[in-house]
């Protein structure tokens, strides 16, 4: 299992039991769609271009972190290293 440097998450929908959208990492060659449950912190994954087994869990603390500190999630949020 790795991990993801950089990411995106896109067309980001939320409310207080989900949050969902789209994910890509293109360091990884990963896209999908996704949905969390936030109460059960289960993850939903589709449209995915490789397999489930091959695609490493979402970076959904990510997410939960933005939201957490700002109180909102943009349309658009992203991971960046240069």
């Amino acid at each position: 299992m790795g991990y993801y440097i950089n990411f995106y998450f896109r067309e980001l929908s939320y409310d207080d039991d989900e949050i969902a959208g789209e994910f890509s990492a293109p360091d990884s060659g990963v896209e999908c769609s996704f949905s969390y449950n936030r109460h059960t912190e289960e993850c939903e994954i589709w449209n995915n271009n490789c397999p489930l087994e091959e695609i490493d869990p979402l970076p959904v603390f990510f997410l939960l972190r933005k939201l957490k500190e700002s109180g909102k999630l943009n349309e658009r949020e992203s991971r960046i290293c240069y």
